[in-house]
């Protein structure tokens, strides 16, 4: 007999923006997974089932530089979705995923914000060319997100209006593996 899969709620926060008129997304390396996912995780007791709560905690966390820059709001980008089951490997058995994806909206100029990387850090950026072309090696989710919305990742409306490639250059997000690709 078959094991009922467990239950597993997740958030993610997407955070796009133009570079160099490439559309860019502010992913995060996942060394124990060898691959890039958004920004996000699993729920926890003290986001009270509260998706966006766990999107905003989960931000906080792994980019703790958005803790001293409140210039940003979360917006529901889908409503909750359902993936799997599948296999866990963490969890070492079936398990069911309810995702929901949030945009992230700058509210004042995030040139400061993107400047401020300087050094190692596990966030990155990846181009749209990148993630179409197979260059770094993405989370399965971003493949959900993208068939979640009628738009694709494409339709997916920027964090911030304006190209902010003069703010990245002087960052250490973009790879220097992509670096070629990306400041032509």
């Amino acid at each position: 007999m078959k094991e009922p899969a467990n239950i597993s709620r997740c958030a993610f926060v997407i955070i796009k923006i133009k570079v160099n008129d490439d559309d860019n997304f502010f992913m995060r390396r996942d060394p124990s997974w060898q691959d890039i996912n958004f920004i996000g995780g699993h729920d926890q007791p003290q986001d009270r089932r509260n998706l966006k709560r766990t999107a905003r905690r989960e931000l906080l966390e792994e980019v703790p530089a958005f803790r001293l820059f409140n210039g940003f709001k979360l917006e529901s980008l889908t409503s909750e979705v359902q993936h799997g089951p599948i296999y866990s490997l963490s969890a070492r058995r079936q398990m069911q995923y309810v995702l929901r994806f949030f945009l992230l909206e700058f509210t004042h100029d995030p040139s400061s914000f993107f400047k401020g990387f300087q050094g190692r850090t596990q966030n990155i950026l990846v181009s749209s060319r990148n993630i179409r072309e197979h260059f770094y090696q993405m989370s399965g989710l971003v493949q959900v997100l993208e068939q979640s919305l009628s738009g694709g990742l494409e339709g997916i409306p920027y964090s911030w209006p304006v190209d902010l490639s003069d703010a990245v250059t002087e960052s250490t997000l973009v790879d220097k593996n992509q670096l070629d690709l990306i400041v032509n």
